[in-house]
């Protein structure tokens, strides 16, 4: 037989639940969508690495997000991942990773999707994204 769960267990699994569902902080949204920005800025003159790998981060979790949200929130992202992809084989070519002027606004773009998926999503939505982003790339080193 089943055994019943007590109040106390409802109760924390019912917080549990709150929780997940909260928003991020005003504060932390504010300086993680600044530095988002701040990369693709420096990407435009010349970015370093690290910007790079910010931003195709974002790129991956918008993917997933938007394929549970909307497949047509996809082509934009799926286009600004072949920008950074470019970017990529730049820097094996030459050691830069400056964006071209034609490559902005695409990524941009995509970025302002990515900026929307993560305010409209909780924490533990993008937790979940993040999981699959990785669960991906395991899969796909195998």
């Amino acid at each position: 037989m089943k055994r019943r769960k007590t109040k106390a267990e409802l109760a924390a699994g019912s917080m549990l639940a709150i929780h997940r569902s909260q928003a991020y902080s005003e504060s932390h949204l504010v300086a993680f969508r600044l530095g988002v920005l701040e990369a693709l800025v420096r990407l435009k003159s010349g970015g370093a690495p690290e910007d790079w790998a910010l931003i195709v981060e974002c790129l991956n979790l918008a993917q997933v997000r938007a394929s549970q949200i909307s497949l047509a929130l996809v082509p934009p992202l799926m286009e600004a991942d072949a920008v950074m992809g470019k970017l990529k084989d730049q820097y094996a070519a030459d050691k830069t990773l400056k964006l071209a002027e034609v490559d902005y606004e695409p990524l941009a773009y995509a970025l302002e999707i990515f900026d929307q998926i993560l305010v409209n999503s909780s924490p533990y939505q993008m937790q979940l994204a993040g999981e699959e982003v990785k669960r991906i790339i395991n899969e796909s080193r195998s």
